[in-house]
């Protein structure tokens, strides 16, 4: 049992000095200046449901092509078959929008737990959704994938079938 002295004076308690800790104000970083193409940060018009298509007869015959070798890559498991890919193009397509050069280690770093492989599943299924035709007639026209990247999120909802 523990018995304490009857002087008041023991029990009372210290002044302890306190201050008011605020954190520091929040400070928004720095706009991201994209490198890649115009077409991608553009203030083109969203692209309206009967834009959005899946007929793979309608894209042209180097897209169709381009398409069906990326498909092909990813399909196969291996990241060294895309890059192959990437670099048979005339400029290599943005992979990331830091200072990566190495898209294998850029991937693998961002999905770890497959060791990069996953990618090629979500590139799969990007490319097997529909695509929307942009920038018509402009030296920025393109075939887009996924199609709701050009649609407002509220839109692309009210798509059930292409």
């Amino acid at each position: 049992m523990l018995t304490l002295p009857g002087s008041g004076t023991l029990l009372a308690q210290n002044r302890v000095r306190t201050e008011t800790i605020r954190p520091p104000p929040a400070v928004s970083p720095p706009p991201v200046k994209f490198k890649a193409d115009p077409h991608i940060t553009s203030d083109s018009p969203p692209a309206a449901a009967s834009d959005v298509s899946n007929d793979l007869s309608r894209l042209p015959l180097a897209v169709a092509r381009t398409r069906e070798r990326i498909l092909t890559a990813a399909r196969s498991g291996d990241l060294q078959k895309l890059v192959s890919v990437m670099q048979q193009s005339e400029t290599i397509p943005v992979f990331s929008f830091a200072e990566d050069k190495d898209p294998i280690a850029f991937w693998k770093s961002n999905y770890p737990d497959s060791a990069g492989v996953e990618l090629l599943s979500i590139l799969v299924t990007i490319l097997e959704t529909g695509f929307v035709h942009v920038d018509r007639g402009t030296p920025q026209e393109i075939y887009l994938w996924p199609y709701f990247a050009r649609m407002p999120l509220d839109a692309s909802a009210l798509i059930t079938r292409i």
